[in-house]
C-alpha cells in the first residue's frame, strides 16, 4: 500500500512555539479511509489523531491544547 508523506509547520497559538508535524495517509483517492497518522518532528508538542482528519496537538511548553 502506498502512503503519501508530507510536513506541516504547527504553531501554538498560546505560546507562538513552532514545530513541525509529519503527516502521512493512504495515497490512493478511492480509499474510505485516509488512516492519516501524525508525528513531530520538531518543536516540544505532542501529537495524536482523535478521528480520521483531525489531530490534537498539545504544547509541552505551555500546555496549551488545539487541533490541526
Amino acid at each position: 500500500m502506498s502512503r503519501e508523506r508530507y510536513n506541516a509547520e504547527i504553531k501554538c497559538p498560546n505560546c507562538e512555539q513552532q514545530g513541525t508535524l509529519r503527516v502521512s495517509e493512504n495515497d490512493y483517492p478511492f480509499m474510505k479511509n485516509l488512516d492519516r497518522n501524525v508525528t513531530v518532528t520538531s518543536g516540544n508538542f505532542e501529537a495524536n489523531m482523535i478521528n480520521d482528519n483531525d489531530a490534537k496537538i498539545i504544547c509541552k511548553s505551555c500546555a496549551a491544547e488545539f487541533q490541526w
